[in-house]
């Protein structure tokens, strides 16, 4: 069963590979949102939030998605601060056998004062889907990162996807993404965050998170999706420069989904 309800989900999977960054089994895209405590692949995913990092830092993740030795995914991104933002790359892989996607990205976040930063992003998209020609593609994103104060972050961010190269299929069609999200700090132990993402021919895709620091070295999360009908949670462990992370994710059809990840800081 679950083997035919993921083979019906193949084309659906394709058109997710095109804009890639939008994975609902990893929380990244909802810390994004906060001044302090952000991991590498945040601000990747969010060009304008690496605006406001002084650090540099490197993430990666890897995990399989409903227990299937062909959906895999890893990825790695680090971001490296400059004057007045911070460039960031990122590289991604996903699948293994039927079908594979990968991407990898360069951006930059240029913060204009203390509360607002905006960023820019260049990203090369690739799937390729049994025996079918390697579908490639080139994902523009564009966005703001807005302080509304100290504890407060809105964010907005377009990414557009084109195709390079003559496609078949559905793979032919540009596809465009808007993300709105908003993330608070309501206390040095809690932070909520929630974002809107709409994608071309695509029913707005909603998403919600809890952190609560539970001890100095110890955060709880706990993430839900309404267009997955999914539900995440996570605990990291703070060592030293080292940010580790273990989550699961459970879908109500497709099963259970599990990821570890790793962040470390670089001293200045």
């Amino acid at each position: 069963m679950k083997w035919m309800m993921m083979w019906m989900m193949m084309p659906m999977m394709a058109n997710a590979q095109l804009i890639s960054g939008t994975n609902a089994f990893l929380p990244f895209g909802l810390l994004a949102y906060k001044k302090t405590g952000q991991q590498a692949e945040s601000s990747a995913g969010l060009a304008a939030a690496s605006a406001f990092q002084t650090n540099p830092m490197i993430g990666f993740h890897a995990g399989n998605q409903f227990m299937i030795k062909e959906m895999n995914h890893a990825g790695i991104a680090c971001i490296l601060p400059q004057k007045n933002g911070a460039m960031g790359f990122s590289g991604r892989y996903s699948g293994g056998g039927i079908f594979t996607g990968f991407s990898g990205s360069s951006s930059m976040g240029l913060r204009i004062h203390e509360q607002l930063g905006i960023g820019l992003s260049i990203e090369l998209t690739g799937f390729k889907w049994t025996d079918y020609p390697t579908s490639l593609g080139i994902q523009a994103k564009g966005g703001m990162l807005y302080w509304v104060n100290q504890k407060t972050g809105l964010g907005f961010q377009v990414n557009q996807w084109f195709p390079l190269g003559r496609k078949k299929e559905n793979f032919n069609q540009s596809m465009r993404e808007l993300i709105t999200g908003i993330g608070s700090a309501v206390s040095a132990e809690l932070y909520l965050s929630m974002e809107i993402r709409k994608r071309t021919n695509e029913p707005a895709e909603v998403s919600g998170l809890v952190e609560w620091q539970a001890a100095t070295s110890i955060g709880l999360l706990a993430a839900i999706n309404t267009t997955s009908h999914s539900f995440m949670m996570g605990i990291t462990k703070s060592t030293g420069k080292n940010k580790w992370g273990i989550f699961f994710n459970n879908h109500t059809q497709l099963g259970l989904s599990g990821s570890i990840t790793m962040n470390h800081g670089f001293a200045k």
